[in-house]
């Protein structure tokens, strides 16, 4: 028997009980080497075992998001922070699971290209438990599933939800997808030194409001190193020799995309 048929036989044996309940074969190889780190992913998200419940549950992992539905519906959001795993969580309203994995499953249109690799698309996970049968279906773009989750989140408000989550980060730079996410914040309370003088100026300049969101703070450069707002605020004033605001094409054409909402260049004595 050659290598790969023999570990397909073993998979195949691990996916037919699991807490005496039928477990679905995958139905490609993307379903199948997620479910071969599927123990390891729960642990690392601290998420409870799908195949271990007798309810009806829907879990649906898309790029750093995570949706739970059944008992305890919850959305997580997750990210790294210098190589930290950042995780957070929101409770979500709750919603009638089994119409939804009868939506799933009546749409559920499988062609082989759903398994392909795809340049512009990260892979989508559904794991699906009716509390006799659990299954995983993965695919890289299905129309079909991907309008249902659309309007899911949708119902469940979830780019709001998404959105505070992402403004209760600390600053700082995270992993999003293939680039990045830069997080800053006025500084709370009352300003001092240097960051006092300037922050009406920086304000007026970008637009700057108490509701701007953190992902749309102006580039702190100081030194010619990347800092953020509140190091602005540790700054005294007879410690800054000069500094300039920069925006719209300027901006972007000395810093890059991470310079789309302005810069303020500090240089210090």
């Amino acid at each position: 028997m050659k290598f790969h048929h023999f570990c397909f036989f073993l998979l195949f044996a691990s996916f037919q009980t699991f807490a005496q309940q039928t477990i679905g074969i995958p139905e490609n190889r993307l379903s199948e080497r997620f479910y071969e780190n599927l123990d390891s992913l729960t642990n690392r998200y601290n998420l409870p075992d799908l195949r271990e419940t007798e309810q009806s549950a829907l879990r649906i992992w898309t790029n750093q998001e995570i949706i739970n539905l059944g008992s305890d519906n919850q959305f997580l959001f997750y990210t790294r922070k210098k190589g930290d795993l950042i995780l957070k969580t929101a409770k979500l309203e709750q919603i009638s699971v089994d119409s939804i994995i009868g939506e799933i499953d009546k749409n559920l249109d499988w062609f082989h290209e759903n398994s392909k690799y795809h340049l512009d698309a990260f892979p989508n996970f559904i794991e699906i438990q009716t509390g006799k049968n659990y299954h995983v279906i993965s695919f890289y773009k299905n129309q079909q599933i991907q309008k249902l989750i659309s309007s899911l989140r949708n119902e469940l408000d979830i780019h709001s939800i998404r959105q505070r989550l992402i403004e209760e980060l600390e600053p700082g730079n995270y992993q999003w997808g293939m680039s990045s996410l830069h997080i800053d914040h006025l500084v709370p309370g009352d300003a001092d030194g240097f960051y006092k003088k300037i922050l009406p100026e920086i304000m007026e300049k970008f637009g700057l409001s108490s509701e701007t969101p953190a992902t749309k703070m102006p580039l702190v450069m100081i030194n010619k190193k990347p800092a953020f707002l509140k190091d602005l605020n540790e700054l005294e004033m007879g410690e800054v020799e000069k500094y300039e605001l920069l925006q719209d094409a300027t901006a972007t054409a000395l810093y890059g995309f991470r310079a789309s909402y302005g810069v303020i260049l500090v240089k210090t004595r």
